[in-house]
């Protein structure tokens, strides 16, 4: 019984031991952006870890991370939706990429309700981090009931209190500047771009200081 008892122990350690190698390999793999070696090597994970949270946020976060968002969702989606550990950090994460995922796929009220989710939920730091710049990103904190949506061939435009001649004016003028651009680089839009005109001026400063942390994220979502 004790020697039953002892190689028990020992599979449950040797068993921990792998997790734990095969967790800091894929984190390693993650960090170096080889998104494609991370899924893989984590979807036969899938079929060994009980939870399968794990196995799926790598999965899915890469997936998203390679623009690949109709792929990521349902793994992200499983995350969010059984990650019961007391932390809950996995869910966090997953509610953060659900924000992006479900904005790239053209779900606002989805990704605007995930991005909350993760910030109600203060899961870890970074995550919660990520998920309020993003909620701005997304201008989720403005009242655009009071605004008129126009859309384009590629452009969303969102006018503040503009004058018909004036939205005529400016969607003519993006829509040949973007065409006459991209015929250089050729560059794929995995949707719509969302375009915002304010009529009043936002405070320069703070805008300026907004879209200087912003930029770069609304940049790698887009690229």
């Amino acid at each position: 019984m004790k020697k039953l008892l002892s190689t028990l122990l020992f599979l449950s350690f040797l068993s921990s031991l792998v997790v734990a190698n095969f967790k800091k390999e894929l984190d390693i793999s993650y960090s170096r952006k080889q998104y494609d070696e991370v899924i893989e090597k984590a979807t036969p994970y899938l079929n060994v870890d009980s939870t399968k949270t794990e196995a799926s946020l790598f999965i899915g976060r890469s997936y998203a991370d390679k623009k690949e968002y109709s792929k990521a969702l349902p793994y992200l989606l499983y995350v969010a939706e059984n990650d019961t550990s007391w932390s809950k950090w996995r869910k966090s994460w997953a509610l953060d990429y659900l924000g992006r995922t479900y904005f790239m796929l053209g779900e606002y009220d989805k990704s605007k309700k995930s991005l909350e989710a993760c910030i109600e939920l203060a899961g870890t730091k970074n995550s919660v981090a990520d998920a309020k710049s993003l909620f701005k990103c997304f201008a989720y904190d403005l009242d655009l009931a009071t605004w008129k949506k126009v859309e384009t061939e590629h452009f969303v435009f969102y006018f503040q209190n503009m004058t018909e001649d004036k939205i005529e004016k400016i969607t003519t003028s993006e829509e040949n500047a973007f065409i006459t651009i991209n015929g250089f680089f050729k560059a794929p839009l995995p949707k719509k771009i969302d375009y915002f005109v304010w009529k009043t001026k936002p405070s320069s400063k703070e805008l300026i200081k907004e879209l200087k942390n912003e930029v770069l994220k609304i940049s790698m979502l887009y690229i």
